[in-house]
């Protein structure tokens, strides 16, 4: 989700924190926002300033071992996220209505 908006510090992020690079390119929103979030945390930046954060990720020379704490609490909260907050139902119900209107159709 976020890797293409990254792209300038994704190869630092896929180098040192594969799991988080993981995580910022997955679909799921919840899960790219989770890691998005502790991300900018751990550089100290605001999620919403995403060029500030990808400078500061290139420019930061302890970004490796940032990059490395925030894949070490990764993986609970994606854990967590999935089971909280993406809850799909278990059964589905799918109606249907057809109408056929046989007055506009020629017979050969």
């Amino acid at each position: 989700m976020f890797k293409e908006i990254l792209a300038d510090a994704f190869p630092i992020i896929e180098k040192f924190a594969p799991i988080v690079a993981t995580a910022l390119g997955c679909p799921i929103p919840a899960i790219a926002s989770v890691a998005l979030n502790l991300v900018s945390s751990a550089f100290e930046c605001q999620k919403k300033d995403l060029p500030s954060l990808i400078q500061t990720i290139i420019a930061d020379p302890n970004a490796e071992a940032k990059l490395t704490q925030v894949a070490g609490s990764l993986p609970n909260i994606s854990e967590q996220s999935i089971s909280n907050m993406i809850r799909l139902p278990t059964d589905f119900e799918i109606n249907v209505k057809i109408h056929w209107d046989a007055t506009n159709h020629i017979d050969n």
